[in-house]
């Protein structure tokens, strides 16, 4: 199965966490997904897609997953995210059918751009321990670092947490 990846799963080792296996770099390749954007979710420090005409979302294609993969993946996402068909543009004017997992009615966005260079900055370190420790709690032991949280008021205005 192929799919496309938008917000924190575009990381490797938050994909990496979250499927208990690596994935080969031949099984990974750049993709846009053209009439989308790309918005932080209300409350939350990851995105949402949400229609938008002459849009473009850059993520990642990830082909080669197993069933197995794909309930993991479902399971990470939770039931506010459902599978649904897509198609990508690989470049080239290349396009292949994959499936994104896209909100559900109800799962609200905000109006922020959610951009992954400054997800990464501001984000990524406590979101990887979180998820190492749900996934891996014995390896999360050996991460005990004190968590400043995630201020998802400051998320969405898209603004640095104060100190």
């Amino acid at each position: 199965m192929r799919l496309f990846f938008y917000g924190t799963l575009i990381d490797p080792e938050i994909l990496q966490a979250v499927l208990r296996r690596r994935v080969d770099r031949s099984c990974r390749c750049r993709a846009v997904l053209a009439g989308y954007r790309r918005v932080f979710r209300r409350g939350a420090v990851y995105p949402v897609l949400v229609p938008a005409d002459g849009a473009r979302v850059e993520g990642v294609l990830v082909h080669r997953l197993s069933a197995r993969d794909v309930a993991r993946l479902s399971a990470y996402e939770g039931k506010d995210y459902r599978l649904a068909p897509i198609s990508v543009n690989l470049g080239a004017g290349r396009s292949v059918s994959a499936q994104a997992f896209l909100p559900v009615e109800g799962c609200e966005p905000t109006s922020i751009e959610w951009r992954p260079a400054y997800w990464r900055r501001r984000y990524r370190r406590q979101y990887v321990l979180r998820v190492i420790r749900r996934r891996q709690p014995a390896a999360a032991a050996l991460h005990r670092v004190r968590s400043p949280g995630i201020s998802a008021g400051h998320a969405e205005q898209g603004r640095e947490h104060p100190r």
